[in-house]
């Protein structure tokens, strides 16, 4: 491999020939030479094509960092990206949480309240 990847920062996903780190670089294994897959952004959310019997599976980045290298005891389905910043998959951005709490968290409400009144406000101008 020409980068510089330990192989020992990654850990196997549910993926036969598929690695994740903490930061979120996913690796292929598939071939003689290890490759980290090229990410590609929906709604800001960084994803991955990987396959699996020749089948292509899309998949959330932030899902299979959350998944590897976080304990979830409550058995939550969100992902909350602590800084707001959907690209940032680091470990240490990303918390398992409740719907609840993730779409309540930080400025998102301020943010929808702003949006909302800019639509407004354009619309009267019609």
């Amino acid at each position: 491999m020409s980068m510089n990847i330990n192989i020992n920062d990654f850990r196997q996903t549910d993926y036969d020939g598929y690695l994740v780190n903490a930061n979120g670089d996913v690796l292929s294994i598939k071939s003689k030479t290890p490759r980290l897959l090229s990410q590609v952004t929906v709604n800001g959310y960084k994803m991955v094509i990987m396959y699996n019997d020749g089948k292509a599976h899309l998949e959330y980045v932030h899902r299979l960092v959350a998944e590897l290298f976080i304990d979830n005891p409550n058995s939550y389905n969100e992902i909350n990206h602590i800084d707001e910043n959907r690209a940032n998959n680091n470990v240490d951005n990303l918390e398992w949480c409740s719907h609840k709490y993730n779409i309540n968290y930080g400025t998102r409400k301020l943010k929808q309240s702003m949006a909302m009144k800019k639509y407004w406000k354009q619309r009267k101008a019609v």
